[in-house]
């Protein structure tokens, strides 16, 4: 995806910013932070590293997460 579709697309429906991700996970921005690096929560980068993502794209990790942590060992 180019420079110029990714900052057209930023504000349509995507959570631009830690702060508005870690409301939106409801957490402290630290946490999702962590969550990004720890755990590959689905953040993308803007040219000039504004994090972005799709409300849809974490509600699926979110899901696929807690399956991963409910199985036995």
């Amino acid at each position: 995806m180019t420079d110029e579709r990714l900052r057209q697309i930023a504000g349509h429906g995507w959570l631009t910013g830690w702060k508005a991700i870690a409301s939106y996970v409801g957490v402290h921005i630290d946490t999702a932070k962590k969550y990004k690096k720890e755990f590959s929560m689905p953040v993308h980068y803007l040219p000039g590293g504004t994090p972005m993502c799709l409300p849809r794209e974490i509600d699926i990790w979110a899901i696929e997460y807690s399956k991963r942590a409910k199985k036995p060992s």
